[in-house]
Order: C-alpha cells, then structure tokens, then sequence
C-alpha cells in the first residue's frame, strides 16, 4: 500500500501468538504471529481502516484482510492555532 490515503492493503496472517516454527518445500522456517486483534491494532495505529476479515480456512487459522488508508480531512489553518486568552470556551449538555 501506498502512503496516499485511500490506498487498499490485502495481507493474510495466522491467528496465532508467538513463536511458531513450521516446514515448507522441506525446509525448517521460523516466524512469530502476533493474532488477529495484535494486527488490527497495527492497521489502525498506522491509520489503516479494516474493510474485511476472514477466517478464509477454517477450521485452520489462516486469516486475510482488507485494509484502507483512512481518508484524513484538511483542517484549515485557524483551526490549529490555540485559542486566544479571551476565548470562551462553552460546553453543550
């Protein structure tokens, strides 16, 4: 995925934690998994929105997702300057 927001990420993980090791093409590989809800606070710690998940093997734990880069809006200038010393501030109940 790119930096732009709106950029669309495809990802599969296994829902598992911790340290795992497992064989491919007769080879031994090694590798950790932090599970579904440890991804998901990385997609949105990076401002990543989850559109999909699924559990696309089950009962396997294999899962992929869907990921978009959140849109952030502009805000206008004024609204990032602190408020003056004289500035009411009023709260709605």
């Amino acid at each position: 995925m790119g930096k732009s927001d709106g950029g669309v990420l495809v990802y599969t993980f296994g829902d598992a934690l911790g340290e795992h090791t497992d064989e491919w093409h007769g080879d031994m590989f090694y590798y950790s998994s932090i599970g579904i809800k440890g991804n998901l606070r990385v997609l949105s710690d990076t401002g990543v929105s989850c559109k999909h998940l699924e559990l696309d093997q089950w009962p396997e734990k294999h899962v992929y997702i869907i990921g978009v880069k959140d849109l952030l809006p502009e805000l206008p200038d004024e609204r990032l300057d602190p408020p003056a010393d004289n500035a009411r501030i009023t709260h709605l109940s």
